[in-house]
C-alpha cells in the first residue's frame, strides 16, 4: 500500500473498505429520499458529480511518497 507502507497496509485497507461500505449502504438510501422528494434524478446525479470533483481535488493534494508514522491511535 502506497499510504501505509508494509507496517500500516492492513489499517489503510481497512479505513478505505470500511468507507466504500458505508458509501454503498448510504447512497441509494439518500439518492432514494432525493429522487422522492424531488421527483428528478438530476440532483442526486449532481451531488454524486461533486463529491467525485472533491475526491479529485482531494487526491491533487495527496503525497503518496509520505508514510504514516504513527498508527491512528497514537496520533488522535
Amino acid at each position: 500500500m502506497d499510504l501505509g507502507g508494509r507496517t500500516y497496509c492492513g489499517t489503510v485497507s481497512g479505513l478505505m473498505n470500511t468507507g466504500f461500505g458505508v458509501a454503498g449502504v448510504i447512497s441509494p438510501l439518500l439518492f432514494g429520499v432525493m429522487v422522492d422528494r424531488l421527483g428528478s434524478w438530476v440532483p442526486s446525479f449532481m451531488v454524486g458529480v461533486g463529491l467525485l470533483v472533491v475526491g479529485v481535488f482531494a487526491m491533487a493534494f495527496l503525497d503518496a511518497t509520505k508514510m504514516v508514522d504513527a498508527p491512528l491511535a497514537e496520533a488522535i
